[in-house]
């Protein structure tokens, strides 16, 4: 349980995501950016075919489940602003050196289809776009793919439930004549900073991350994941739509960064991807007008609204000590040196029992 919600489970009989199966024996510094070599499984590398060329590297996008990539919708256009045709598209993964074949953790595959959810007066640049691919991935420990964070994630002070989030991927941020892979934390600020700092944050489903002082993102870093770790589990909440503008070939430090957050497209996500941990689609189905002066029999069930039960029953005796956090509320009687249990609750820290409010609205407080 997050902030009030409960996520659904990570992890079926037949499915796990956003779980690392390699890890680094020794220490690599965050500082400079520098990752190591499977640290991130689920990033993948598009690359598309421009005219008279042949395919480069366009940016980056995240692998949700064996089918599809997840990017953003700006990452994919043409010169002239379109979606390509899908012959133009690959995607490769298990991928640290854009620059090495990746022979023994590399896996590469065209693109079958283009999936974009559609929004009335949307702007196609930042709509959130899943590439379908020819043929399943095989997950192995260079190739794993993320969870999906399903939760908004904003509370009521218009600021994220996760301050910082970590972005990875071969932009031109960084120095990087190898090519390898280069992660960046980044500060969430509240969604206000985002409103006051550029305009196109408004209307569009963007937020905002890095600093106006200095953001680590730039060219070829569009459709990268915003990943978040949750008990050891790495999820995608975000997409990178687009990165400050460069000039002279170098990035602009002094803007935030601008993603779409995915659980405005939660929904349509299910839908495409059929994720079996993803929220199910809830069905409203046409209600029936009643008379209100006439009187109808038998609309709800013949128990409901009916306490039929005080306790739990059918169950069985717990093991000694196995809910440490259970409280017995009990009541003491006047004039009898006995006390009546009550109701139960939980003990939620040093000073404080949760329970229910019945269970205080009584007249004989001790």
């Amino acid at each position: 349980m997050i902030n009030g919600f409960t996520l659904s489970a990570l992890k079926t009989e037949s499915y796990e995501c956003g779980i690392r199966k390699v890890n680094s024996s020794q220490e690599i510094s965050s500082e400079n950016g520098a990752t190591y070599p499977d640290q991130w499984p689920w990033h993948a590398a598009i690359y598309q075919r421009r005219p008279r060329s042949t395919f480069v590297f366009v940016c980056g996008g995240t692998l949700v489940s064996a089918k599809f990539v997840l990017t953003a919708g700006l990452c994919i256009l043409d010169g002239d602003g379109n979606l390509p045709d899908i012959q133009n598209l690959f995607i490769r993964l298990g991928v640290f050196n854009l620059n090495a074949p990746s022979l023994n953790t590399g896996q590469h595959r065209w693109v079958s289809r283009i999936h974009q959810v559609y929004r009335k007066h949307a702007d196609g640049r930042f709509l959130v776009t899943l590439l379908e691919l020819s043929s399943r991935v095989v997950f192995t420990d260079y190739v794993q793919p993320a969870c999906i964070y399903q939760l908004e994630g904003i509370d009521n002070r218009m600021t994220f439930t996760w301050p910082f989030g970590t972005t990875v991927g071969w932009g031109q941020t960084w120095d990087d004549r190898e090519a390898v892979l280069k992660s960046s934390t980044l500060r969430v600020p509240l969604l206000l900073d985002c409103f006051d700092h550029d305009r196109v944050f408004r209307g569009n489903s963007l937020f905002c991350a890095g600093s106006a002082n200095g953001t680590d993102l730039c060219q070829k870093d569009s459709g990268n994941g915003l990943y978040v770790e949750l008990r050891g589990v790495w999820h995608v909440a975000a997409v990178v739509s687009f990165t400050p503008q460069s000039t002279n070939n170098h990035c602009r430090t002094d803007s935030f960064v601008g993603l779409t957050i995915l659980y405005d497209s939660m929904m349509w996500i299910s839908s495409v991807t059929k994720l079996p941990y993803l929220i199910e689609e809830i069905i409203v189905k046409d209600g029936r007008e009643f008379d209100p002066t006439k009187s109808y029999r038998n609309l709800l069930p013949r128990h409901c609204g009916s306490f039929l039960q005080n306790r739990i029953t059918k169950g069985k005796t717990a093991p000694l000590f196995a809910y440490p956090w259970m409280a017995f509320l009990a009541n003491r009687l006047k004039d009898v040196d006995k006390v009546k249990f009550i109701c139960a609750g939980s003990l939620i820290n040093k000073r404080y029992v949760l329970t229910a409010r019945r269970c205080t609205s009584f007249n004989d407080l001790p």
